[in-house]
C-alpha cells in the first residue's frame, strides 16, 4: 500500500471538512500485534459529490457494487465509503438496500457492524481510536460479541463469520451471541444462503490454525447439520477403541483437520485448500459402511472408496463446482489408507500407480495428519512410515511419476501387423502395467505381443 499517496488523500479529505476513519479488520488487527494490508476507510462529514470530487483529484475513482456505496482509488489498495444503513430488503446474503448518510454519527456507524471487535474505528489523521461498544475489552478477553441484534440478524452469514474469527483468533463466542445465532438457525435463515458465500467463509476458516473450532461452533448453534450434515453424521458413528480411542468419527476428523493445517505449508500452494477439504471429508464414508460386530468389534470396510464416490455430489450441492478442485479431494479421499497400507512391501508398480492418481508427498501428508488425529499416538510414531516413504521415493522416482509417458503406443502395436480394435486398449494398459513394474521397451514389447 502506498501510505504517502493515502495521507495526501485523507489531509485533502480533512481540508474539506470530512473526517477520515479506519474501520473494521485492520484496527482489529493492529491492536492484536497483527500485520494486515486490508485497509478500509471510512470517511464522516462530507456529502457523496464532494468526497468522489476529493478523491478524483488523485486519479480515477470507480464505484465498485453500486449497491454498497464502495469507492476504489485507482492506484491505491485501499475501500473508501460513507456512512451508510443497510437494510436487508430480501432473503440470504443477496438483497440489501443501502441509504448514504454523511451526518451519520460515528457510534451509529460502528453500530451496523457485525461484532464489537470489527466495530472499532481510528482517525486516519491523528491515530485517536474510538470504540463505542468495548471492543478493546473483547479483544483482550478473547470474546466474539455482536452489536445489535436486530441488525445482527439481518445477515445469515454472520453466524458463520462468528465462528470463523473463533477459529481464527482462538476466541470465545459469547452465550448470548450464541443464543442469537441458534435462533437464526431455528428460524431457517441459513437455509437462503448461496454456496459460494458458505464456500468462501469455509474456505478461509481452514487456513486458520484451529479450524475445527469454526465447524465446533457451528453445531453448537445447530448450524453444522443444516450445511453440511455429512459431517454432522460423524459425530453418531462409532470407532474401534483400539485404534480409535479418542471417540467417534467427528471427533478424530477435527483433530485431523487441525494436524493438517499444521502441515499445510508443506503442499504445494495450489492444492493447499483441496488438502485441507480432503482433511475434512477423508471419512466421509464411515457412516455408510459402519458395522458394529456381535463381539462388539467396529469395521469400516471400503470406506475410503464410499467416501470418494460422495465427494462429486457433496462439493456441488454444498460447497463449489470446481472440478479441479473436486478431483484432488475425491483422489485423496480414496487413497488417504494407502500410505499405511503400502507399509513395508508394497511393490513398485503399487506405487507408481499412486503417484499417477495423486501427489504422492501430500498423500503422505494426509496420512501423516489422519495418523497424529488418533488419540493415544505418540509423537514421532509416524517417522517409521516417513523414512519408508523416502526410501521408496527415491528408489523408484516418485517425484517424477506423474509424468510418465507410456512407453508402448498404438503406433507400436500397428507397426507389429496389428489391427487397431477393441483389443488395443487391454494390450496397452497390460504393456503400461509392465512398464510401472520397471520392464525396459523391449522386454515389455516381447511380452504383450505374440
Amino acid at each position: 500500500m502506498d501510505n504517502t499517496m493515502l495521507t495526501r488523500v485523507v489531509q485533502a479529505l480533512v481540508e474539506n471538512e470530512a473526517t477520515p476513519y479506519i474501520v473494521g479488520g485492520f484496527v482489529r488487527d493492529e491492536l492484536l500485534g497483527h500485520t494486515s494490508d486490508d485497509v478500509d476507510v471510512e470517511v464522516h462529514g462530507i456529502d457523496e459529490t464532494s468526497f468522489i470530487e476529493v478523491l478524483s483529484r488523485f486519479g480515477k475513482v470507480e464505484e465498485v457494487g453500486a449497491s454498497f456505496g464502495v469507492y476504489l482509488l485507482e492506484g491505491l489498495d485501499v475501500d473508501f465509503s460513507l456512512p451508510r444503513q443497510e437494510f436487508s430488503s430480501g432473503e440470504g446474503h443477496r438483497d440489501f438496500a443501502v441509504s448514504i448518510d454523511p451526518t451519520m454519527g460515528t457510534e451509529e456507524a460502528a453500530r451496523r457492524r457485525d461484532f464489537t471487535i470489527n466495530a472499532l474505528m481510528q482517525d486516519a489523521l491523528t491515530g485517536e481510536v474510538l470504540d463505542h461498544f468495548n471492543g478493546r475489552s473483547d479483544l483482550e478477553e478473547g470474546i466474539i460479541r455482536h452489536i445489535d441484534a436486530d441488525t445482527f440478524v439481518e445477515d445469515p452469514l454472520r453466524i458463520l463469520r462468528a465462528a470463523r474469527f473463533a477459529a481464527r483468533f482462538n476466541f470465545n463466542v459469547s452465550p448470548k451471541t450464541l443464543e442469537l445465532m441458534e435462533v437464526m438457525v431455528e428460524q431457517g435463515s441459513l437455509e437462503a444462503l448461496p454456496i459460494e458465500r458458505v464456500f468462501g467463509e469455509v474456505e478461509k476458516a481452514l487456513f486458520t490454525d484451529r479450524p475445527s473450532v469454526f465447524f465446533e461452533v457451528l453445531r453448537e448453534v445447530g448450524a453444522l447439520q443444516v450445511l453440511f450434515p455429512e459431517i454432522e453424521e460423524l459425530a453418531r458413528t462409532p470407532q474401534d477403541p483400539v485404534h480409535h480411542p479418542e471417540g467417534d468419527v467427528l471427533i478424530h476428523t477435527m483433530k485431523v483437520l487441525d494436524e493438517a493445517s499444521s502441515l499445510r505449508e508443506r503442499v504445494d500452494e495450489q492444492n493447499q485448500l483441496g488438502f485441507m477439504l480432503s482433511a475434512l471429508f477423508h471419512d466421509i464414508g464411515k457412516p455408510a459402511t459402519t458395522v458394529v460386530g456381535e463381539d462388539g468389534r467396529v469395521t469400516a470396510h471400503s470406506h475410503e472408496s464410499v467416501g470418494a464416490d460422495m465427494i462429486r455430489d457433496l462439493f456441488r450441492n454444498r460447497l463449489t463446482e470446481s472440478n479441479q478442485l473436486i478431483d484432488y479431494v475425491e483422489a485423496m479421499t480414496r487413497d488417504h489408507m494407502s500410505p499405511i497400507a503400502f507399509y513395508p512391501n508394497a511393490s513398485a508398480r503399487a506405487f507408481r500407480r499412486l503417484a499417477r492418481r495423486v501427489d504422492i508427498e501430500e498423500i503422505f501428508l494426509l496420512a501423516e495428519a489422519d495418523h497424529y488425529g488418533r488419540g493415544g499416538v505418540e509423537p514421532g510414531s509416524f517417522q517409521v512410515y516417513e523414512d519408508f516413504f523416502e526410501e521408496v521415493v527415491s528408489e523408484y522416482n516418485l517425484r517424477d511419476a506423474d509424468r510418465i509417458e507410456p512407453v508402448v503406443t498404438g503406433h507400436d502395436l500397428i507397426e507389429r501387423g496389428m489391427t487397431p480394435g477393441p483389443e488395443f486398449g487391454v494390450i496397452l494398459k497390460e504393456a503400461f502395467d509392465l512398464q510401472l513394474e520397471g520392464f525396459e521397451r523391449s522386454e515389455i514389447l516381447d511380452r504383450v505381443l505374440p
